[in-house]
């Protein structure tokens, strides 16, 4: 079990989710010999949310800012050297935008050398949360790690109201899946 990773090769013997899966999703883990099991929701319910949206102070950063983030805690692998070029391209046309990714990092430094040197004093790592999507809900855009585009994470921002941005990928993904093929960027080029 992984959260927030969707397989795409077999040699699993069992998909352990937190809820059901799209029809598509399970024929496709069953076509590659994968038992889906359902277990208790692992998402953090409202009410457990604080009342309010974290104000930007919450994160050490001006109220007029923008935050975007991406929840995995696999970020040493999602955040590809691609990934973190097109954040910085985005951090350098936008000055007071910030990337905040939520999840375990191995290693903050070497990840961090993927953005561009301009741009790494507004890439914060928030590491593991307890509750991502409270958090989420304080964030401007969830950028959804690609190529291999996540299922969970994704679930998370949308479910604290957070708007995403995601790329199709081959078969199966987790943006796809979510929002439907006609609703991600299915060129494959990380400049869309």
């Amino acid at each position: 079990f992984q959260l927030s990773t969707c397989l795409t090769h077999e040699g699993f013997d069992v998909f352990i989710t937190p809820g059901d899966l799209p029809k598509e999703q399970v024929d496709y883990y069953y076509g590659i010999g994968t038992e889906v099991k359902t277990v208790t929701p692992l998402v953090k319910r409202v009410d457990t949310w604080n009342k309010t949206p974290e104000k930007k102070a919450y994160f050490g950063i001006a109220e007029d800012s923008s935050i975007m983030t991406t929840i995995s805690n696999h970020l040493d692998a999602r955040l590809t050297r691609d990934m973190c070029r097109c954040i910085s391209e985005i951090l350098k046309k936008s000055p007071k935008t910030y990337y905040m990714p939520m999840g375990r990092v191995m290693d903050q430094e070497e990840l961090r050398k993927g953005f561009l040197s301009e741009v790494q004093d507004r890439v914060i790592f928030l590491g593991p949360q307890e509750n991502p999507i409270h958090l989420s809900r304080s964030m401007s855009l969830y950028l959804n790690d690609f190529p291999m585009s996540s299922g969970f994470g994704l679930l998370d921002a949308m479910r604290g109201g957070c708007p995403v941005v995601s790329m199709g990928y081959k078969k199966i993904d987790g943006g796809s899946v979510y929002l439907g093929r006609d609703r991600v960027i299915n060129s494959g080029k990380s400049e869309e």
